[in-house]
């Protein structure tokens, strides 16, 4: 699902927010996705018994951040293992952590 998030130009307050109400199970600092300012994050909820797995990210671009979400029954996978094949080009480290594991 692609939706407008708000208007700005920094994807955070909008990924602050939605961690507020729901808590992560991982969430990555803002990087780039195709060159435009992203943060992914991925949450865990309980549906009519069933735990499913989030997986969103809050793209900014023209002054407009967007919110894409996607969503799967927890059983196909660990979140971040999925995670990372919805998005290989983004990574739920921080900076410090990938340096870290670089060294």
């Amino acid at each position: 699902m692609l939706q407008v998030a708000g208007e700005g130009d920094d994807p955070t307050p909008f990924a602050d927010q939605f961690g507020g109400k729901v808590p992560f199970q991982a969430r990555g600092e803002v990087e780039e996705i195709h060159q435009l300012p992203a943060i992914i994050g991925i949450a865990r909820v309980v549906d009519e018994g069933q735990e499913i797995n989030v997986f969103l990210a809050w793209i900014a671009k023209d002054g407009l951040v967007y919110r894409v979400l996607g969503a799967a029954p927890s059983r196909v996978g660990t979140s971040t293992t999925l995670g990372s094949r919805l998005m290989p080009g983004a990574s739920m480290l921080s900076p410090t952590e990938r340096s870290a594991r670089c060294t």
